[in-house]
């Protein structure tokens, strides 16, 4: 199968444009929400906690369980009190390990990854107090004997748990399950969303597989992601991509969205190096006619006039 074809079908809605698929995996505070944003459109779960517990056990009843994973997953995006229920969580992850497992409709493994993904937390049980770890679950869902669909929205979802606990060292196991997926050489939206979560991990091992992505990746979106990452860190590998994204460009949507992200990171305080090697660039882009860019280049002036070492 095409990794890039969609093997059901989907709700009627118009297709995206090239250009947004592209800049979905490089707007960080798009990449993970606009992961499942074609299905926010469909209609969210209804009733109450004990109805959604109720219904997360039978997802495996029936030829359209992925439906009701689907809309679980809606649900928990909408109602963080029921994104934070360890049990419900325990249940979602036992389901999605023994998906993963029978091997069955790649729906349902991967709208359980999705759902697993939305939590607000990692802490999860089992009706036995047992606790079970969602992170493996996901990290397992990377697995190249799954269908590339399944291995994406693992990737984002343990880009969304990441996300919460930015800079934390990785659960054991999953930087080795999203490096090899950084490295799937014939799915570039895979390691898009792969290297975006590798950002979000502290450490140098995270950051060396950036490195490496940023070197020798094809795909400029990974790349992109790359250095973003990096740059965030402070890390000098990044100068040469920043101060190309900070360069005058074409006025392409994509291009001033990277622009903006990287006067994003620059803005870090573990950035400021890098933000000190970018001052004429970032003072050119202060008089830009586009007022996001503009604003964001005068923000950082402001923080090196602040800070008299930079």
């Amino acid at each position: 199968m095409n990794p890039r074809e969609t093997p059901y079908e989907l709700p009627e809605v118009e297709g995206p444009s090239t250009e947004f698929v592209l800049r979905l995996f490089v707007i960080p505070a798009l990449i993970v929400a606009g992961i499942v944003g074609l299905w926010l459109a469909m209609s969210t779960w209804g009733g109450a906690p004990a109805d959604v517990m109720a219904s997360a056990r039978k997802l495996g009843d029936g030829r359209e369980g992925w439906r009701a994973a689907f809309e679980l997953a809606n649900r928990l995006r909408s109602d963080p009190a029921t994104a934070s229920d360890p049990r419900l969580l325990g249940e979602l992850t036992r389901r999605l390990d023994a998906e993963l497992t029978r091997g069955g409709d790649p729906r349902m493994a991967e709208y359980l990854a999705l759902a697993v993904g939305s939590f607000q937390t990692d802490a999860a049980t089992v009706d036995d107090g047992e606790a079970v770890d969602p992170l493996a679950a996901l990290a397992r869902g990377l697995d190249a004997r799954h269908d590339p669909v399944v291995r994406v929205a693992s990737a984002a979802s343990l880009a969304r748990h990441a996300a919460r606990a930015e800079g934390a060292p990785p659960t054991p196991g999953v930087l080795e399950a999203l490096a090899a997926a950084a490295r799937a050489g014939d799915l570039p939206e895979l390691r898009r969303v792969a290297v975006f979560s590798v950002g979000f991990h502290g450490g140098e091992p995270a950051a060396e597989i950036l490195r490496e992505r940023l070197g020798d990746d094809p795909d400029r979106c990974v790349r992109d992601n790359a250095a973003l990452a990096l740059a965030r860190r402070g890390d000098p590998a990044a100068a040469a991509a920043i101060a190309s994204m900070l360069a005058p460009d074409d006025g392409s949507g994509l291009a001033r969205t990277v622009r903006l992200q990287a006067l994003a990171a620059l803005a870090r305080p573990a950035a400021s190096a890098l933000l000190r090697d970018s001052r004429p660039r970032v003072e050119a882009l202060a008089a830009s006619t586009d007022a996001p860019t503009r604003d964001a280049a005068l923000r950082l002036l402001q923080i090196l006039q602040a800070n008299a070492e930079l």
